[in-house]
């Protein structure tokens, strides 16, 4: 028994150096913006990275070029499994996920899911910071080509819990000025 417990704390000794070893992984940030905007404002994007460096995150600037939020849920899910992501910001036209099935998780939203979709569904990026919400594509607004509508899954989680924060940005339409 004495031997048992000698490798034991052998061990976890082992696993303790190692750990103090390697260090706590970087705390990250996604700056995630669709290809126009950063083309416009490269150097903006570039120097808000900096300041976000000089607070202590690692930002990682990832271009949408998918145009879908299946793939930037993706990306992102991917960062915060294998780069410590804490957090997103979305800069530009970055696509809006319009949740159906949901009245339940919202406090004040409460409408007929009958009346058109773009004024009974929720727009949320909690798609994108809830990792375990699960939910079933149903199409793109014909109309306004940023909006995706989702259904929430059933058989899923029906409470938010999210894995990272996130916010949006995004410039106003300036007549005679490019976004």
């Amino acid at each position: 028994m004495k031997s048992h417990n000698i490798f034991l704390l052998t061990i976890s000794l082992f696993f303790l150096a190692v750990t103090v070893q390697a260090g706590p992984l970087k705390r990250s940030i996604a700056i995630v913006i669709d290809q126009a905007t950063y083309a416009n404002c490269r150097q903006s994007v570039d120097s808000y990275a900096k300041s976000l460096s000089m607070d202590g995150l690692y930002p990682m600037v990832v271009t949408d070029k998918w145009g879908i939020p299946d793939s930037i849920r993706s990306v992102l899910h991917g960062l915060y499994i294998n780069q410590n992501l804490e957090g997103a910001v979305f800069v530009g036209d970055i696509p809006v996920p319009m949740i159906r099935d949901a009245h339940h998780l919202s406090t004040a939203f409460k409408m007929d899911p009958r009346r058109p979709w773009d004024q009974s569904s929720i727009p949320s990026d909690r798609f994108y910071d809830d990792f375990d919400l699960k939910f079933f594509y149903l199409k793109k607004d014909s109309v306004y080509p940023l909006l995706h509508y989702y259904s929430l899954a059933f058989d899923g989680p029906q409470e938010i819990s999210c894995d990272i924060y996130s916010a949006r940005v995004k410039a106003p339409s300036t007549p005679g000025k490019t976004k």
